[in-house]
C-alpha cells in the first residue's frame, strides 16, 4: 500500500468515524430519552397501583359485596312481610326476621370482605413484582447502549490504526536498502 494509498484509508476512517460518532452521539441520545420514558412509564405504573388499601380495587369489592348483602336480607325480608300480609300473619314477626337477617349478612359480609383483602393483597404483591422487574431493566438497557456504542467506536479506531501500520512501499524499500547497507558494512569490516 502505498503513503498515498494510506493516507486515503486514513482519512476514510477518521471521515467515518466522525460521521459515527455523531450519529452514534444522536441514537445514544434518542435512546437514553427512550429508557427515561419508560423508566417514567414504570413510575406511573407503580403510582396507579389499584390494590393498595383504599385502591380503587378495595373500593368496588367492598361496595359490591355491601350492596348484595343489603340487597340478599331486604328482598328476601320483603317476601316474608308480603307473604305475612297475605296470609293474615303477624308482620312483625316477618320484620325480626329481616332484621335477623340483615345481622346474619353482616356478619357473613366481614368474612368475605376479609377474604376479598387477602385477594386484593396477593393481587397487589404481584402488581409490584411486576412493577419492580420493569424498573430492574432499566440499568440493563443502560449498560448495553454504553456498551454498543464502545464497540462501534473501538470498530472504527481500529480501521484508523490498521492503516496508520501498515508500511508504505517506500517504508519498505528504504528499510530494505538499510538493511543491505548494514550487511555490506558488516561484510566490509569482517
Amino acid at each position: 500500500m502505498s503513503r498515498g494509498q494510506q493516507g486515503q484509508t486514513f482519512n476514510t476512517a477518521s471521515g467515518e468515524n466522525k460521521a459515527l460518532n455523531t450519529e452514534s452521539q444522536t441514537s445514544f441520545d434518542t435512546t437514553n430519552k427512550d429508557i427515561g420514558n419508560y423508566a417514567s412509564e414504570v413510575g406511573k405504573f407503580n403510582a396507579a397501583n389499584p390494590f393498595v388499601q383504599g385502591g380503587q380495587a378495595q373500593t368496588a369489592e367492598n361496595q359490591q359485596l355491601a350492596d348484595t348483602a343489603a340487597g340478599l336480607a331486604e328482598s328476601t325480608g320483603g317476601a316474608l312481610q308480603a307473604a305475612g300480609v297475605r296470609t293474615g300473619q303477624n308482620t312483625g314477626g316477618a320484620i325480626a326476621a329481616t332484621e335477623n337477617m340483615d345481622i346474619a349478612n353482616q356478619r357473613a359480609l366481614s368474612g368475605e370482605e376479609a377474604a376479598a383483602t387477602e385477594k386484593r393483597l396477593a393481587a397487589g404483591t404481584g402488581y409490584q413484582e411486576a412493577g419492580l422487574e420493569a424498573g430492574a431493566k432499566i440499568p440493563a438497557f443502560q449498560d448495553t447502549v454504553a456498551q454498543q456504542q464502545g464497540q462501534l467506536a473501538q470498530g472504527a479506531l481500529d480501521t484508523g490504526e490498521k492503516a496508520a501500520q501498515t508500511p508504505s512501499f517506500m517504508d519498505e524499500l528504504g528499510q530494505g536498502i538499510i538493511q543491505t547497507g548494514v550487511a555490506a558494512g558488516k561484510a566490509a569490516f569482517a
